[in-house]
Parts: structure tokens; C-alpha cells; sequence
């Protein structure tokens, strides 16, 4: 029998917060605090947090990814079944905010996307539209 360790219950109480929250969520302070508030327990990000750190990037939430990294969380490592990575999503989204604290925490620009073998710049260009471009021209 397999019991629960302390380290269990915070990710998936983490796991709930970013399952609840997107930024234009009313109550995404009230949020966000409770998420840094959870984390203040957790010793160590860097094992079995890939999945956590891929959901709060698909959803462009920098502020929970920057805590994140703070702990030790790789922004480089992604679930293995995974066929992107948190570089490759802020990319395509042109999510300026989220690139910045992946670049800040040291992640690898130079990861190709899994499908098209393309780099985070390459999405980046990709994704500029007519009405977009000043949002993805910050990237």
C-alpha cells in the first residue's frame, strides 16, 4: 500500500488552483494567492511537476509559472507523452509575459515543435495575423 506524502497533496491541491483559474477569471488574485500560498510547503519542484508546469503554461498563467521556477520547476521538461512544451504554446499564443519568465528561468528557445520540427521563433512568426501583430511583435 502506497501511502500519500505531504509533497502529493500539494500538487494536486496546485493541480485544482490552475484547474480553476484562467486570466480572465474575476477571482484570479484571490487565485493566484491561494497557489502561492499552497507552494510556500513545497520543498522541491524539480521531480513530477512537468505536467503542472505544462497546464499552467497552456493556459498563458505567468504569475503561477514564475512561482513555479522559483522552486526548482524545469521549464524545459515536459510530459513525455506530451507533443509540445511550454516554449512552443507561448509561442503560438504570442503570450509575451509567459516568454519572458521562460526565458528569464532559462528555458530552450531552441526546442523544436514534436509534429513540424519548428522553434518557438518560428511559431511565433507563424501565428502573426492581420489585427495581432503588435502582440506577437513584442515576442
Amino acid at each position: 500500500k502506497r501511502y500519500r506524502s505531504k509533497t502529493d497533496n500539494i500538487k494536486g491541491k496546485l493541480m485544482e488552483i490552475v484547474k480553476e483559474t484562467n486570466l480572465d477569471s474575476k477571482n484570479y488574485m484571490e487565485k493566484f494567492l491561494k497557489f502561492r500560498q499552497a507552494t510556500l510547503g513545497l520543498y522541491d519542484a524539480q521531480n513530477g511537476y512537468e505536467d503542472l508546469v505544462e497546464k499552467i503554461c497552456r493556459k498563458g498563467l505567468a504569475d503561477f509559472a514564475r512561482i513555479l521556477f522559483k522552486k526548482g520547476a524545469d521549464p524545459n521538461k515536459f510530459p513525455p507523452n506530451s507533443y509540445s512544451c511550454p516554449i512552443i504554446d507561448a509561442a503560438e499564443r504570442g503570450d509575451f509575459a509567459l516568454l519572458q519568465v521562460l526565458k528569464k528561468n532559462d528555458a530552450d528557445f531552441s526546442v523544436l515543435k514534436f509534429q513540424t520540427n519548428e522553434t518557438a521563433f518560428h511559431c511565433v512568426l507563424k501565428s502573426v495575423t492581420t489585427g495581432n501583430e503588435e502582440t506577437y511583435l513584442k515576442c
